[in-house]
């Protein structure tokens, strides 16, 4: 903290303003937070359990599941292992796919059907790793109009470059604010992700490179026909960029709902070039002829298996293969990562650091189940239940006491705030022996002597699992439904979510210390951070997006035409708001539409946090009553006090760079314009620190924003 700053012209500067000089960067880090901090921290501690497990004691381990994440990490972290391997698994791979034209002077077109290598990239979830090129994915997920069923989705996975969806989901219905600012498919950008654009000479030095990593001297090099192989590669995917269309508005989902949706059987009726019937049923061997799949974009489904089998097989084989390639090489050899991808392996515990980070995304249930059984306080799982309970009925005040909705709307919407279900620390089913072996008996071929095969195993074995819980989670004829399945199974995660179609919150252990909450601290510093936190998540129930959800999850809009009037008039006051926090170093503002969903949540959950520290203080029992901090802390009060826990878990250090980037995509403000711009709306802030009305964080009654 600077206490040399008034907190009434810059709160932030005043309970961080001493933070960047006592917290520089880590090696590699461009930006550094309170959470980038917690999480290595957290990594830290979980890498010493993983390398202190002797390999000779593995196969004791029990549940025997547990067993597979010290031999994923293990077979990771030993290079000499990775680099013996080199790229034969890799080869097999690419051979299984059709091959690689472009590395193969004898490749010829038989080698290529493109329906199946199709299916096998769908299950090597290629197509969301390579979420910026334009191709089709299937998937199955929540039925969006009836979340009690699932269906199978067919259609392009968007990146958050492509639209100005405010959903960090990759294929659910996005809100378009303003149709000017839409960034269409056809800026997609080829040679900024996947290095194939034949206008840089440096993409064709990039594949040349790989040819000879993989293949050593066995495959000639052909410089020219590489460069034209690119050259159509970059054609083919421009063609396919034109037919992709953005992702469809609310509205779209809403009103044609019906005509989107098939039936398996009528999945051959589709195309003439794909049978996406036998695709699908190769993919979801349990599926039914009646189960129904969605396609939103039914053009694009068309226009890609027409361009897909019209094309020479020659270019589609090389998309595929380099698409493949550029996705699975950072699992080969070390050579490999320090060639292809951003991380350098030029100190011992990068690599080690790598490994967790690919454990962490791959193998999300048994990490979180390791850090529970090793690490976690269990004490504080019902402390954290009582902070949500304290939460919860605050925000279900908040939404009763809204005066701008007409009564029907609020009463839809106080049901919706009332049936919120929360998940705490870890799924419950992931401490449970009897459902966590039988659901890891897919991902049999997870060896320690085999890294990337270990890899193409949970991949693959992933896909699987996802694609047999077409009829429900965890659906078998010898395994049991599994209870509790989060959206994301990792207790490690030091970050928390609200999901749209669960309508529920989830706090997974890894954001359970300290600066956002400590078992033992006063209420009213946990309520200023997790509680807000948590306030913030369930805020985003009734943000733009969630506004179009029920309380069931399921996509309506319950509002009537009056209300919905009103919501959108005072998220305008947001936009413009905030698009007024300027950085003049950058020449940029904040972007107001892009951040609003994020802006709404801190401003309703610092006030719905406070709400429920008013509440608190009222009915808490005097061996309760709020005590002095001792230090220099000791001067503020209760209220102040939980102001400073709010923006002192925001406290941050960014690069100039990085702070522009962070402008263009970021959904969230920078941490400076998220604690002042929220504080600022807030009039009880300013009272419990007296400030004037002449002050910067006091903004007078007509320009406050405010929905919840």
């Amino acid at each position: 903290m600077d206490f040399n700053v008034n907190p009434c012209n810059d709160f932030y500067q005043f309970a961080c303003g001493k933070w960047q000089q006592d917290h520089p960067f880590p090696k590699y880090e461009n930006g550094w937070n309170s959470f980038k901090k917690l999480m290595y921290a957290m990594r830290t501690d979980m890498r010493k359990i993983l390398d202190n497990q002797p390999i000779e004691g593995i196969s004791q381990i029990k549940p025997k599941a547990m067993q597979n994440i010290y031999k994923f990490y293990k077979s990771c972290i030993n290079s000499a292992e990775r680099d013996a391997h080199g790229f034969t698994s890799l080869i097999k791979v690419i051979e299984s796919i059709g091959g690689w034209p472009s590395a193969d002077v004898n490749w010829r077109e038989s080698q290529l059907n493109v329906q199946d290598a199709f299916i096998k990239l769908i299950m090597l979830n290629l197509m969301e790793g390579a979420s910026n090129l334009p191709l089709i994915d299937i998937q199955v997920v929540k039925d969006f109009k009836n979340t009690s069923n699932n269906i199978v989705y067919i259609g392009p996975i968007y990146s958050s470059s492509d639209s100005s969806e405010l959903y960090t989901s990759t294929i659910y219905p996005s809100i378009k604010l303003n149709k000017n600012n839409h960034k269409t498919s056809q800026q997609f950008n080829y040679l900024e992700i996947h290095k194939l654009n034949d206008i840089n000479s440096n993409a064709d030095d990039r594949i040349i490179k790989q040819i000879k990593y993989i293949y050593g001297d066995k495959h000639p090099i052909n410089e020219t026909t590489i460069s034209a192989d690119n050259t159509a590669i970059g054609q083919l995917v421009a063609t396919l960029s034109k037919e992709k269309s953005p992702p469809k508005a609310i509205d779209y989902w809403l009103q044609n709902y019906t005509q989107i949706v098939y039936t398996v059987d009528e999945l051959h009726l589709i195309s003439s070039y794909l049978n996406y019937e036998t695709i699908v049923r190769q993919l979801v061997p349990s599926i039914r002829y009646d189960d129904k799949v969605i396609i939103p974009d039914i053009n694009f489904a068309q226009k890609f298996a027409q361009i897909l089998i019209e094309t020479d097989k020659r270019t589609v084989s090389n998309l595929f293969t380099l698409s493949l390639v550029n996705y699975l090489i950072e699992y080969t050899t070390t050579g490999a990562i320090n060639e292809f991808t951003d991380e350098k392996l030029d100190s011992p515990e990068i690599l080690p650091n790598i490994c967790y980070e690919t454990l962490e995304n791959l193998m999300p249930d048994l990490l979180g189940r390791l850090y529970i059984s090793k690490l976690y306080e269990n004490r504080s799982h019902s402390d954290m239940t009582q902070v949500i309970d304290k939460i919860h009925k605050s925000f279900i005040d908040t939404v009763g006491q809204t005066q701008w909705m007409d009564s029907y709307t609020r009463n839809e919407a106080i049901l919706k705030a009332t049936d919120i279900s929360h998940h705490i620390a870890y799924p419950n089913w992931t401490m449970n022996d009897y459902l966590i072996d039988p659901y890891y008996k897919k991902y049999s071929n997870i060896s320690i002597d085999n890294f990337f095969s270990s890899v193409i195993s949970l991949l693959d074995g992933k896909q699987r699992q996802t694609f047999d819980d077409i009829h429900g989670i965890g659906y078998s004829v010898s395994q049991p439904i599994i209870p509790d399945y989060w959206p994301s199974n990792s207790a490690t995660k030091v970050g928390a979510f609200y999901h749209f179609q669960n309508n529920a919150i989830y706090f997974p252990a890894g954001i359970a210390q300290y600066p956002f909450y400590l078992l033992d601290r006063p209420m009213t510093m946990n309520l200023g951070s997790i509680g807000m936190i948590i306030a913030h998540e369930m805020t985003h129930a009734l943000d733009i997006q969630g506004s179009y959800y029920n309380y069931k999850g399921d996509l309506k809009n319950w509002w009537t035409d009056t209300s919905r009037n009103m919501f959108e008039d005072k998220t305008k006051c947001f936009i413009k708001q905030y698009n007024s926090f300027k950085y003049p170093d950058l020449n940029m503002t904040v972007n107001g539409e892009l951040t609003l969903n994020e802006n709404i949540a801190d401003n309703g959950g610092i006030r719905i946090a406070y709400k429920a520290l008013k509440h608190y203080q009222r009915i808490r029992p005097d061996s309760h009553k709020f005590k002095s901090l001792p230090g220099a802390l000791n001067v503020y009060n209760e209220d102040q006090l939980f102001f400073i826990s709010f923006a002192n878990m925001w406290c941050s250090n960014i690069l100039p760079d990085a702070l522009k980037d962070s402008l263009n995509r970021d959904k969230h403000s920078p941490e400076p314009v998220r604690v002042n711009g929220s504080l600022a709306n807030f009039e009880e802030f300013a009272q419990t620190f007296n400030c004037k009305s002449t002050d910067k964080m006091s903004r007078q009654p007509m320009d406050r924003c405010l929905v919840w």
